[in-house]
């Protein structure tokens, strides 16, 4: 549902298990550790039912964070 954590504590060059998500667009918010301001907040392409997503975030300081979404099938 809206407002859900889909990923909490996850540190820099690790990943998290997969997940299935609700058809539809996703906003994802970027927090730094420790931290309740948002670095970012990013609305993702919508997604397809019965789609496989991959969804990663780049960057080293809160001006150059990048949310990247990439399709599989």
């Amino acid at each position: 549902g809206n407002g859900d954590n889909l990923v909490v504590n996850l540190s820099r060059d690790n990943a998290s298990d997969f997940m299935t998500v609700a058809p539809g667009v996703l906003e994802l918010n970027v927090y730094q550790s420790g931290q309740t301001t948002s670095l970012g907040t990013f609305n993702l392409a919508a997604f397809l039912p019965d789609r496989i997503y991959t969804v990663f975030v780049t960057g080293n300081s809160a001006s150059a964070i990048r949310v990247n979404q990439i399709t599989h099938n």
